[in-house]
This record gives C-alpha cells, structure tokens and sequence, in this order.
C-alpha cells in the first residue's frame, strides 16, 4: 500500500541535476529521496557512485525510499506497480521520451498522476532556435549570447544540443586534423595515434565519420593514453561510394540514389578532393536529418505542452502519436517511395475528412518527421494536417509549408515545375481554410525563390483575389529589369 514517486531532471549536476534537487526537496519538504543517474556527479567518484545508485536503486524497489530524483537512465524497464505519480522537472526531448517517463506510473492501472515543469520564457526565441530552416551557426551564437538568468527550458536542452552539433565547418576542420595524424589512408593498415583530452571527444567523432563512408573499418580507444587504433581499408572512390550509399539507404533507402549522385559528380576529381566533397556531403546529410531531427522532436514537445490545456487533449495528442491509424500504411509508402513526385502525399491528405482525422494525421506525422525531418512530403503533410484540427497554429502551419518546399528544390533536388505545381496543390487547400495565411505563404515562397515561372503558374492555377500578389510580383520584376536598362 506505499506510494511512491519519481521526479525526472535532464542533467546530473546544477541548478536543474538530480544532486541540487534531492538535497532541496530533503531541505525544504523534510522529503527523504534518492538520487540515480548513469554517468556519475561531479563531486563523486564513478567507482563510489556505482555502489551508492545500486544502493539507492534497491531502497526505492523494497519501498524503504519513497521517491527518487532521476535522469532517464532509471527505470528502463522497471516495473513497479506502486509508482503513483511522476514529475518532469524540465521539457522532455521528445514525445517518445516522455510517454516512456510517464508510463512508469501506474503500472497497477490504478489511478496516477503526471505533471510537467516546463519553462519557455521567450516564444520568439524558441521558435527561432526550433525553425528546421535556422542553421547550427546561428543556434550556437544565440544559445552563446544567451545569459543564465535568460535561459529556459529550450536554451538549456540546446547547450548540449550545441555540444553535440558543432556546426559543419568545425566538423571538417576536426576530420582533416584527423587525416593527418593518421596519414596516407589509401592502404589497408593498423594506425595508431595520441591526442591531447582536448581532442578526445571531437577526433572519436571524426573517427566515426570516417566509419560511415568506408575510410576505415574499426577503432578502439584507451582513455588512459587517449589512444585511437584505427583499422583502415584502403577504400578507393568505389568502395568509398558504396559505403555511403548503403549509410543512405539505412536511413531511408529512396533517398540513396539522390545521395549517390550527389557524390558521382565529385568522381574525376583528384582522391584526396574527392574525398573531402563526399565527407561535406556526408556532413550536410546528417545535419539535414539526425540535427533537425533532434530539434524537431523538441519542438513537438514544446508545442504538447503549450497547446493542450487538459488532461484529455495532452493525452489524445499522444495517444495520436503513438498510434498506428489509416494513414500510417500511406505514409510508409510516401517514405518507400523514390520522391520523383508527389502523388503519394496527395492521395494520402485527400481522404482526409474531418478534425479528428487530421489530428490523427498529424501526430503519425510528428512521429515520422523526427526520423526524417527533411522530407518534404511528411513536411507538407504536417502543414496541411495543422491546419485541419481543431486547435489550428498558423504560425506551424507555415514553417512546415515553406521548409517542404525549400527540401524539395534544395536537398533532393526535385524537378523545379514538380516542385512548384506541388506548392500550388498545397496552397489550394490552404486557401480552404485561411486566406490570410495564404497570402502570407505565397509572399514568403516568391520572396525566397524569385521565380518567374513559379509566379506565371499560380496566376494561371490560383483564384484570381490570389493571383493577384503574383501578379504584381511580376509587375516589380518589370519595373526592376526597366530601371537597369534606363541606369
């Protein structure tokens, strides 16, 4: 008949770890807890910490300890039917990440309770630090100039965020250091290099970018030294290719042969040029995918917390994400699918019929996009869908339009006239629903690409109180081309 309680803190040490917090709840609520993370606090030593969390973690599973203060290391799997509540002391990292915290109440199907902490000070801030179309170089700047006392719960899962994502440039840089130590890379051979503790973190890094394309086949490390025994494999441009080819098609196999013609186009190039434009384009994939992703899975998280005000409606968005439904078969096939056209994400919106069904769309889509958070056809679809529930963010709604859209041309470079016939296809449902929005997309859309055709093509597909703002459009691009020819 004991109760018990977990309370979740993104970080082991500070103001916000699990150490801070344990003592503050002993200090000002005469509350006895434990505290357990994986990697061990500051202020003790790992070897101690091991037997003092094992310790914990066997007072708080016999009911001797009512409440522990943890990071998501505890619990995995734990089943302990008398947790009867759990509190997150911070925004989670994803959706996913919460709903297994969350879970971890309840297991007796008796009644338990959830509560989130969540602190986002700034909106402005945080939607531009979670935009997919804001680069790592302006993340790390803002998140830079940001002081403590102006940090939330966004700035401060960002730091580490920065950490792990020092932008593409500082990766090359790390990866030619790297190349040097090791040598000539062309023959299959052991090497062994020493760096400073400085380096460790960034040159493993590099050492696992060189993993993915090929370069090398292996490593081990000895902390004491910080030594690195590489296993290199002589891979010459083919073998090289064929690597990061099937690292693609892990991901998602119809975006390979985009990828693999990327590199093809670098293949005459001298082996050392070649090499360096395949580890640019390698860089730019993950950025593309496994940063946006993280940062899109936030921003899902965010947006949970912000727009659900009861318990009914945070569960029913959860429960959308979490769920297969009718969409789920349509949008596995728009990701089997080689993106040539958009046809699939068509078929898939247009049996859309109610809010309902759309929410359910949507959180299928928040599901898939932080895997693929560069797709353009889950990107429209998560527009399309936010703008067909009930609780509508136009704001939302937009982003998603205009980043599917810059995905389409930019990184899987898509056939212009697809591209644009497509944004008009959205743009006709948009209209459906918000005018004003309409206009804003359009504006936003002829501001980034300057295209002419794209501006004929609305003006003959568009209603013509639409077709107007293309129109002038083009009515300025006159004006401009006039005013060179007269100076």
């Amino acid at each position: 008949e004991t109760y018990s309680g977990l309370i979740f803190c993104p970080h082991v040490n500070g103001k916000f770890g699990i150490v801070e917090l344990s003592q503050n709840i002993k200090n000002d609520l005469g509350i006895h807890s434990e505290y357990y993370s994986g990697k061990a606090p500051k202020s003790i030593h790992e070897d101690t910490y091991n037997i003092m969390k094992q310790a914990a973690s066997k007072s708080f599973k016999r009911n001797k300890t009512p409440l522990m203060v943890c990071t998501k290391a505890f619990g995995m799997g734990i089943d302990k039917p008398n947790i009867r509540y759990t509190v997150h002391y911070g925004l989670p990292s994803s959706i996913e990440a919460f709903y297994q915290e969350a879970g971890r109440a309840g297991r007796d199907r008796r009644t338990a309770y959830c509560c989130l902490i969540v602190s986002a000070d700034d909106s402005k801030r945080a939607e531009k630090l979670l935009n997919p179309r804001t680069s790592v170089e302006e993340i790390n700047r803002i998140i830079e100039s940001t002081g403590w006392e102006e940090a939330d719960d966004i700035t401060r899962m960002l730091f580490f965020h920065k950490n792990a994502f020092r932008g593409i440039d500082r990766e090359r840089e790390d990866i030619e250091t790297l190349l040097q130590y090791i040598g000539d890379i062309t023959v299959k051979r052991k090497s062994t290099i020493t760096v400073s503790k400085e380096e460790r973190n960034r040159i493993e890094k590099a050492l696992h970018r060189l993993l993915l394309i090929g370069v090398i086949s292996d490593y081990t490390i000895d902390y004491s030294k910080y030594e690195f025994v590489t296993e290199l494999t002589g891979a010459d441009k083919e073998d090289i290719i064929e690597a990061y080819g099937n690292y693609i098609a892990g991901y998602l196999s119809s975006r390979r042969k985009t990828e693999v013609d990327k590199v093809k186009s670098y293949f005459n190039l001298p082996f050392y040029e070649f090499l360096n434009e395949v580890i640019k384009i390698l860089l730019i994939f993950i950025y593309d995918v496994i940063e946006r992703g993280r940062r899109r899975a936030l921003s899902e998280m965010l947006l949970a917390c912000t727009e659900t005000n009861t318990d009914v409606s945070i569960r029913k968005r959860m429960l959308n994400y979490l769920e297969a439904t009718v969409c789920s078969e349509g949008l596995e096939e728009i990701l089997n699918s080689e993106v040539t056209n958009f046809s699939n994400t068509m078929d898939v919106f247009a049996v859309i019929r109610s809010p309902n069904e759309a929410a359910e769309l949507r959180g299928q889509v928040i599901r898939y996009l932080e895997s693929y958070p560069d797709h353009p056809g889950l990107l429209m679809l998560r527009s399309l869908s936010e703008l067909y529930v009930k609780d509508i963010n136009s704001e939302v709604a937009q982003q998603n339009f205009i980043t599917s859209i810059d995905s389409a041309l930019l990184t899987y470079k898509i056939n212009e006239n697809i591209v644009y016939e497509f944004a008009i296809w959205g743009i006709s449902y948009v209209l459906q629903r918000d005018n004003g929005l309409t206009i804003n997309i359009i504006k936003e859309l002829l501001s980034i690409y300057k295209s002419e055709a794209f501006a004929r093509l609305m003006i003959k597909n568009l209603p013509e109180f639409i077709a107007v703002i293309p129109a002038w459009f083009l009515l300025d691009r006159i004006n401009e081309k006039c005013i060179e020819i007269l100076t």
